[in-house]
């Protein structure tokens, strides 16, 4: 049941050894008109136009979110992904046998 979910996802959520979400109200909070909402692609650039229109659909613009792509070097005239065109950040790095290298 709903409730169920509910009490299993709080249990859960208590268990972290920190908190996910801040249980007290941050001094001079922004208004939620001024949060924005970052989306990275890390990786390899797979699928296609009819997957990527669906992310925009119910990622990005859902979200009005911005999009950040951190990827492989690809030459200009292999960006034929609209990831390319919607992407607000571009980062290229060159290829890595294990993407863990990246991030550390």
């Amino acid at each position: 049941s709903e409730e169920d979910r509910l009490a299993l996802s709080s249990k859960i959520v208590e268990s972290f050894p920190f908190d996910l979400i801040s249980r007290s109200k941050p001094p001079n909070k922004p208004p939620l008109s001024d949060l924005k909402t970052l989306v990275i692609i890390m990786g390899n650039i797979r699928g296609g136009e009819a997957a990527w229109k669906t992310f925009y659909r119910h990622m990005l613009d859902i979200n009005s979110a911005d999009l950040a792509l951190v990827v492989g070097k690809v030459p200009k005239g292999q960006r034929n992904s609209s990831l390319f065109r919607r992407a607000k950040y571009l980062y290229e790095f060159p290829e890595f046998e294990d993407w863990g290298d990246a991030i550390e």
